[in-house]
């Protein structure tokens, strides 16, 4: 699966930086330097960036959909009722997976999102308002074909961190 791919790469990866791509989507041509340089000029931990969709031919369907939060308590209660971050536009520091762990293989389709719970609860989430990946929507993805699935995934992702979550949320209204 997915996430045991990904691991596999984490645990090969050579550089400080992690990102990858999926088969059917597109970066722009200047993500990983644009990305680079604002994680190492903000010394970030974690940044996603906003993003195009595109169609099963790469035409541009919609633009500039990526969602952004402007506080922690705000996004940590989005995050908590859904994914709003799409993977490929991710930019991770590979000794966050030092204190978050590494993804959850049993998780076959919300991986993602498991991490990013995990992520967001201990580390600064910088958002780059600038479309960096083109997204592709197709009737073949994963999504689609898998939705009844992935709904009893989030379902058991949202269990997992439902505690966690709200502990983080009274922390961050008390400060």
């Amino acid at each position: 699966g997915t996430a045991s791919a990904l691991n596999m790469g984490l645990s090969r990866a050579t550089g400080d930086y992690i990102c990858w791509l999926s088969s059917d989507d597109v970066y722009a041509e200047n993500k990983i330097k644009n990305q680079l340089a604002f994680m190492t000029e903000t010394n970030g931990f974690f940044s996603y960036t906003n993003y195009h969709l595109i169609n099963h031919v790469g035409s541009v369907t919609s633009r500039g959909i990526g969602i952004y939060y402007p506080n922690r308590i705000q996004m940590l209660k989005e995050m908590y009722k859904g994914n709003f971050i799409n993977g490929c536009t991710v930019m991770i520091k590979k000794e966050v997976f030092d204190y978050v762990g590494t993804f959850d293989e049993s998780l076959t389709y919300t991986h993602d999102y498991d991490m990013w719970l995990r992520i967001i609860k201990q580390f600064v989430v910088y958002y780059i308002n600038e479309p960096l990946l083109y997204y592709r929507v197709h009737e073949k993805m994963g999504t689609m074909k898998h939705a009844r699935t992935i709904r009893k995934e989030v379902k058991r992702v949202k269990a997992t961190h439902k505690s966690s979550i709200q502990q983080v949320i009274a922390q961050e209204q008390a400060k």
